[in-house]
This record gives structure tokens, sequence and C-alpha cells, in this order.
């Protein structure tokens, strides 16, 4: 897939809650063949500080509404504040630009979409919710498919997505820490004991949430036999494969999330049970 370097013009930004906000971006033509999990790295600002790119899931990609030569496509991002970086990104308006570079990574795998006809279950945890909406997007498209988001946060003020989500025909579940929305506790203790022993179907699970998160999921699904797909967050500083700060420890040696994922299939990851 081509990857472009490009001054993208700010659609909008909106602010969702007090820390989290969605930016909409002018996108190529390339952007059509983008994956759900791929990602962009975007320069938050000319001034040199901060140096570094921030890395931001694909939240979603949809046919531009007024169309030129070079803006086929809106690219949405899901962000949160909660450092310099994204401070400086939160005061963009319409109008302005942004330096993106991009489509990076590989994404989820979605090849058997068309031939198999299975639950698909999407797991999220806190901003995990940002590479799974284009996921549920992409799955949405075939009728064969059934869609189940599980979405956990520390409480309901931290939940995103829930309507996206519904919008698209999912049946969403909500946990949350302190019991303020849906099932008190864990999204992965909702996971094995309300959800797993009702499934009359074949599944296949998708996540992308907290280390922590994502560790005791795969160690759900290795005991249950359950494809599972992870996302993981890590720091990236080049966002291409070139630096190596990003590599995490595989049954094949060490990878660069931003280059050999940020998808992995769970069973390949050298997890720390």
């Amino acid at each position: 897939m081509n990857i472009s370097q490009i001054d993208s013009g700010i659609i909008s930004n909106i602010k969702l809650d007090k820390n989290y906000y969605v930016l909409k971006l002018e996108a190529p033509s390339m952007f059509k063949d983008a994956q759900p999990g791929q990602f962009v790295h975007v320069r938050t600002c000319n001034c040199g500080e901060p140096l570094l790119r921030r890395p931001f899931s694909i939240h979603k990609i949809t046919p531009a509404k007024a169309k030129s030569s070079q803006h086929k496509f809106d690219l949405d991002i899901l962000y949160e504040l909660k450092g310099k970086g994204t401070a400086l990104l939160s005061r963009k308006q319409a109008g302005e630009y942004v330096n993106i570079l991009g489509p990076l990574g590989k994404g989820f795998d979605c090849q058997d979409l068309h031939t198999k006809e299975k639950t698909h279950i999407l797991i999220a945890g806190g901003m995990g919710v940002a590479p799974l909406l284009f996921l549920a997007h992409k799955i949405s498209q075939h009728s064969k498919n059934k869609i189940i988001v599980l979405i956990g946060a520390a409480n309901s003020h931290k939940i995103l997505c829930e309507k996206d989500f519904e919008d698209l025909s999912c049946r969403v579940h909500i946990a949350t820490e302190d019991g303020s929305c849906g099932f008190k506790g864990m999204i992965t203790a909702f996971f094995e004991k309300k959800l797993l022993p009702k499934a009359n179907q074949p599944i296949s699970v998708y996540a992308c949430g907290p280390k922590a998160m994502l560790t005791n999921l795969a160690k759900i699904c290795m005991i249950k036999k359950i494809p599972l797909q992870v996302s993981l967050e890590e720091f990236m500083g080049c966002g291409i494969g070139a630096c190596l700060g990003c590599a995490i420890e595989t049954k094949a040696g060490f990878k660069r999330v931003c280059h050999d994922g940020p998808v992995f299939c769970a069973e390949d990851i050298s997890w720390k049970f």
C-alpha cells in the first residue's frame, strides 16, 4: 500500500467531552485502501517542540462530501487530551493544516468476512474504541456477520462511541470498574463470565486497550481456543520501523509495533502471564 506525507486540511475538530476530541481531516485517494487497525503519524505543530510525531489510529474513513483532485476522503481521528502534543492538536481549527504520514502499519485480518458466518466480538478498553469503530464499519458491510461490541472503562464518563457502534447495528455491552454504567467490573470479566457461556456459533475476537486488559484477554482466549487479534499501544518514535523504539517480544523474536503491527495475532506474542 502507498504511504503519503501530506499537509492535510482540517475539516473540524470537535470536542466530545472534557478530554476527548474527534479531528476530521481531508485525505487523498490512497486512503481508500486503508485497513482497520492502521494508523497515521501526525505532526502536532511546526514549532519543533514536541519534536516527535504522534500516532493515532484511523477511527473512520468516509467519502468526502466536497470532492476535489486531492481531497477524496474524510479521515477521522479520535484522541484524548493527555499531553503537550494533544494539547496543541486540540487548539487546531477548521481551515488549518496538519502534516500526516500514513496509512501506516498492519491492520486487522478481515479476509474471512466474505465466506464464513460467525460472531465477531470487538473488545475495547477506554481509548481502545479508536480503531475498532473502523473495524465495525468494515465487518458490517457483510450481512453474514454478527457484531458484538464490549466497551470497558473506569467510569461512565470514559465510555466512548456507544451510539456510533449501535448505529452500525452492533449489540453493545458496557462495563465500568466503579459500576456507574453497565456491568460492574472489568470488561474481560464480562466477556468470560457473561458472554462466552451464551456463545452458540463460531466467534472471532478483536481487541484494543491497556496492556493488562489485553494480557488477561489473551489468556482467556488461549484457554478457550478462540482466535484473537490485538491492536497494541506502544510509544512510537519514527512510526516506520527505523528507530526500534516500539519493539515487543514475540515467539518469532522481537517485532516492531509500528511496522509489523500494531495488530498481531495474540498467539504470536510472548505474553507475561
